[in-house]
């Protein structure tokens, strides 16, 4: 394989990216900071000097041929990552967690895909797949991504047992389940670390845990963000964005992100609306256009509290003013932008009478 050379390095991953790919200005310390954060999180060493991440930023064309991910828009061997965008915090996970070796793919993707974050995108409400849980336990890679909603469904379990068990406990049967496990290693492993039959686990998941991926989510970065002082009544958003600024994270697929924390102080009905649009609020969800995959100029809040609070309001250039019900708590706020051409943002956050 012809790969790039070393183009940017950080404390914890370096960049080889082909020419002509540039990172914005805060991506590399954004990506250092989630290895670092996750490292953390997870009790594993992060990883420094000669095992410090390899990310191989490629061009689309030939990139199969170049990283032999075969049937994947990336992938990882090892600490060297392979993609086409940039940030992809989903193979930094694959990175950290070499640490506790190879376990099956339903907690390897699960794993990652409960603390990959919200990416670039400014809508990331994908729902997990309604199959079977205990049938995907035994999936091997290449059959867990071809299943709709496979990967979702991973991270929703993950999420669903650190958050109830604990992420140590987790962790301990990701150590005991190794990739060629079977069944009976699986049932052997849960009742282990968490004194509960693996079918009593499924049945309370299955039957209790109706999160989307931007609930699930742990958003170990977007809900750890400078927070931003406001009085709890208004809140002008003002900005021109641009990908060469020092906090700003891309770019993705082309889009382009800041992350910052607001705190709902107060309960109530709150509104995003681009300055100067005297349209009435409708609701989040109304006549909403989800336009997976195109770039928008706008702004999203999610709430970084449990399932049922991680409520979200957003609204961007083109939409309607938007309005939900908040409960009190931190939410991520993301500014969102277009990798190249202007990107002028201008909106307001207010509470508004019920």
């Amino acid at each position: 394989m012809e790969l790039p050379e070393v183009t940017a390095s950080g404390e914890h991953v370096s960049v080889a990216a082909d020419p002509g790919h540039e990172m914005c200005g805060g991506t590399l310390a954004h990506m250092d900071a989630f290895v670092k954060r996750l490292s953390a999180r997870l009790g594993a060493p992060p990883p420094m000097g000669d095992q410090k991440l390899v990310y191989y930023w490629l061009d689309e064309e030939d990139f199969q041929r170049r990283s032999d991910c075969v049937g994947f828009a990336a992938c990882s061997r090892g600490r060297e990552i392979f993609a086409t965008t940039v940030p992809l915090n989903h193979e930094l996970v694959h990175g950290v967690a070499l640490h506790f070796g190879a376990s099956k793919p339903f907690f390897a993707e699960g794993l990652a895909v409960s603390h990959e974050g919200l990416g670039g995108s400014y809508y990331t409400g994908v729902e997990f797949s309604d199959q079977d849980t205990q049938s995907m336990l035994l999936l091997n890679g290449q059959d867990l991504r071809a299943t709709s909603g496979g990967y979702e469904r991973a991270g929703a379990f993950a999420s669903y047992l650190m958050s109830t068990y604990g992420t140590d406990p987790f962790l301990r049967i990701y150590r005991d389940v190794r990739y060629k496990s079977g069944l009976g290693t699986i049932e052997d492993a849960f009742l282990s670390a968490l004194d509960t039959p693996l079918e009593t686990v499924i049945s309370e998941f299955d039957e209790g845990f109706l999160c989307t991926k931007t609930a699930y989510d742990f958003k170990i970065m977007e809900c750890d963000a400078p927070l931003v002082e406001w009085d709890g009544a208004e809140y002008l958003i003002d900005r021109e964005l641009s990908c060469d600024e020092p906090d700003v994270i891309g770019p993705f697929d082309g889009e382009i992100v800041t992350h910052q924390t607001i705190d709902i102080e107060k309960e109530g009905l709150y509104e995003l609306r681009m300055d100067g649009d005297e349209r009435p609020s409708v609701d989040m969800w109304t006549d909403f256009d989800i336009n997976l995959g195109l770039v928008v100029r706008g702004v999203s809040l999610t709430g970084c509290g449990p399932c049922e609070s991680a409520a979200r309001l957003a609204t961007r250039k083109g939409d309607k003013p938007r309005s939900t019900r908040l409960s009190p708590g931190r939410y991520s706020l993301r500014l969102h932008g277009n990798a190249t051409g202007s990107n002028s943002l201008r909106f307001w956050l207010k509470r508004i009478a019920d």
